[in-house]
């Protein structure tokens, strides 16, 4: 049997395995950070629609305009105009943003993140 001072930390392979598995780690967030930043402009972009005041119409091809602008103004990539569902209901807009991104992970794996923000839009 081995003493207490052989039993000292990890083992260098251990260490090794260790670093790995955080570069690894690293490595995916810093692949999906990008993305969720990007969603997140998207989210308030959204969420600014629903507070559209004044007397101007609102229109739907208004709405995506305004929305298409504004995603190209803050550099969103992944969101196109077919990703753009909009439906009138009553008095009101409904405005749903679905779409996915696709990032290139590791050889032929890719990561696939979906999105999707709805949100409602009053006419005056």
């Amino acid at each position: 049997m081995r003493g207490l001072k052989f039993q000292r930390g990890m083992s260098f392979y251990s260490t090794l395995v260790m670093v790995a598995a955080l570069a690894f780690g690293a490595y995916t967030i810093l692949i999906m950070v990008p993305v969720y930043l990007s969603y997140f402009t998207v989210r308030d972009s959204l969420d600014s629609l629903t507070q559209i005041t004044g007397g101007e119409k609102v229109t739907a091809h208004g709405i995506e305009s305004s929305l298409l602008k504004r995603f190209q103004v803050n550099a969103v990539a992944g969101v196109k105009d077919e990703n753009i569902n909009i439906t009138q209901e009553g008095n009101q807009f409904v405005v749903t943003v679905d779409y996915e991104v696709r990032k290139n992970w590791v050889g032929n794996v890719d990561l696939a993140i979906h999105f999707s923000k709805t949100v409602k839009v009053s006419t005056p």
